[in-house]
């Protein structure tokens, strides 16, 4: 499973987050848990076998999104369209950071 999974699922749900909307009800993220570890655990739950987002591109959302969750998940989906339109296997922090400028303009 991977981007081919997601891809599939934005088709059926085009207006949902991917990260947040392939991740079942019962993986939410509690106050105890770190962001990072919500990521992770929500791309766990959607079937991800692998790393997506290495550890930079983890602190880069932490840091762009200043640990709200509702942002992690807008540029963490964001992040993951771009990637797969770039065709790459993993989010890096240069994809996150180009995601995160548009993203800003707009608050």
């Amino acid at each position: 499973m991977g981007f081919h999974v997601l891809t599939e699922y934005r088709l059926i749900h085009p207006f949902r987050p991917a990260v947040t909307a392939v991740a079942p009800p019962s993986v939410k993220a509690r106050s105890d848990t770190s962001p990072m570890c919500a990521v992770r655990a929500r791309l766990a739950a959607a079937g991800v076998d692998r790393p997506l987002f290495p550890d930079d591109a983890l602190s880069a959302l932490h840091e762009l999104s200043q640990g709200a969750l509702r942002e992690i998940d807008r540029l963490a989906t964001a992040a993951l369209r771009e990637a797969a339109r770039r065709k790459k296997k993993l989010v890096d922090r240069e994809i996150i950071l180009h995601v995160a400028e548009p993203l800003a303009r707009f608050e």
